[in-house]
This record gives C-alpha cells, sequence and structure tokens, in this order.
C-alpha cells in the first residue's frame, strides 16, 4: 500500500475529502501530463546539432526510448566524431509522417559508432505544412528580388523541401511575407533549380540564426515533377544506405 493511500485508510472521511495534494502529487501529475516524445522513422536519418545550424554527426537510429535515444555509424561510412558527454545537443528527426521533430537532450556517451542522447526533451516547432517534406541538406543559396542578375547569393542552409515549399536556416534577416529566390541542387552535378517562394514562418534562434519556413509559388508541372523525381531517388538512396 503506498503512503498516500495509507494515511486515507486512517483519516476519518471528511478529513479524506479535504486533503490538500501534496507538492510530489501535484510533480507526478504534471510528469503524467507531459506530451510523449515523437517517435523517429527508422528510415530517415538523424542528426545531433550543437545548434539549430551546426552539425556534430549523423546517423542511423538504433534505438529509441522515452527520455534516450542511440544513434549509430552507418555501414560502410566513416567512425563518427566522438562527442563530449555533458554536452547539450539538439536531436533532429522525422516521424513517420515524415514531419520534422526536434529534441532536446545531452550527451551520456559517444564513440567511433555510436552516440547515446538521454534526458530528451521535445522542442515545439510549428508545422502546418500539407505536403511531406524530405530532409535534405544540399548546397542551397538565396537571392533577394533586387537581385536581378542572381550575382549576389546568400549562403543557406537546406533543412527540407516538398512541392510545396522548404524549411532553411540562414544568418541573414528576412521579414514575414518578403518574396525570395531559392536556389538548390537536388542531386549532384545535375545544376541548381530556382524556386520563387515566400516567406511564411520565422524563428529566431541562438547565435543570430533565423529558420525560415518558405511557401513556393506555384510549379510548374515539370518542375513539380522534377522534384518528385529527385526527392524520390536521394529517399531510395538513403533507405538503402540506412538499412544495408
Amino acid at each position: 500500500m503506498g503512503l498516500g493511500s495509507l494515511l486515507k485508510s486512517v483519516l476519518r472521511p471528511s478529513e479524506a475529502k479535504t486533503e490538500e495534494p501534496s507538492a510530489e502529487k501535484a510533480g507526478a501529475a504534471q510528469e503524467d501530463a507531459r506530451p510523449p516524445l515523437t517517435a523517429f522513422n527508422p528510415e530517415m536519418p538523424v542528426d545531433i546539432l550543437a545548434d539549430f545550424n551546426t552539425l556534430l554527426l549523423s546517423g542511423r537510429l538504433a534505438s529509441f526510448e522515452q527520455e534516450s535515444l542511440t544513434v549509430e555509424r552507418v555501414a560502410g561510412e566513416m567512425s563518427l566524431p566522438v562527442q563530449q558527454p555533458g554536452t547539450a545537443v539538439f536531436v533532429r528527426g522525422y516521424n513517420a509522417q515524415m514531419e520534422p521533430a526536434i529534441l532536446r537532450g545531452v550527451i551520456a556517451k559517444s564513440s567511433l559508432i555510436e552516440c547515446v542522447v538521454d534526458h530528451l526533451e521535445p522542442v515545439p516547432y510549428d508545422n502546418q505544412r500539407k505536403s511531406v517534406r524530405y530532409p535534405l541538406s544540399p548546397p542551397a543559396s538565396i537571392y533577394v528580388m533586387d537581385d536581378t542578375w542572381l550575382d549576389k547569393p546568400q549562403q543557406c542552409q537546406l533543412l527540407n523541401i516538398s512541392t510545396g515549399g522548404a524549411c532553411i536556416s540562414s544568418t541573414f534577416r528576412y521579414e514575414l511575407g518578403q518574396t525570395l529566390r531559392l536556389e538548390v541542387e537536388l542531386l549532384k552535378s545535375s545544376g541548381g533549380t530556382t524556386y520563387h517562394c515566400q516567406v511564411v514562418r520565422m524563428t529566431k534562434h541562438e547565435n543570430d540564426l533565423f529558420e525560415y519556413g518558405l511557401l513556393f509559388a506555384q510549379l510548374d508541372r515539370r518542375t513539380m515533377n522534377e522534384l518528385k523525381r529527385d526527392i524520390a531517388a536521394i529517399q531510395e538512396a538513403t533507405k538503402k544506405r540506412l538499412m544495408s
């Protein structure tokens, strides 16, 4: 019998009804009310980041529990960079519905073949997208609309992309509603494609880093088909690499 039940059994009914909840019970209730962590899709790579733009390592999801996960080296690839235990990091992955999920945690153990992160907690992520976005990180650039000659590229990090839009991180400041051009080369040596887009979401992170949600102008059928083809090719190659 627990302590709470034992106390109730020896109190008179009126006293039991007016018993004030203890701080321990209140804390337990809040613990139970926490939203469950998002399970990552094992067919997608999992990234460990120092911040939202600095990649420490990327690998295959080996295990996932409520407050801990293990990322291991992908077979046939180089060893993982060893991280200092106790280092605060972010973990980026995608769930079964290909929705991005960001967690915050602490390096518990790190070696050349695996990295364990514990004390995980979800980081709020505004995701109102209707189309599936695939996680990618090829070279990408932003051009402001005044740059008519496209000779002043502003470097950015592509986080994910779909036929509806993309998510990037950058140290440059753009305004909500601003129209831009995003140039990205999805497949190596295939040449870059430029997408007209509009900033529909902006989140400021540490170190003056910004994350932007970009909405593409309506793509013509040819561009949409090419984008779908390139994403499918990368997705298939990624699955083979992670599941080998």
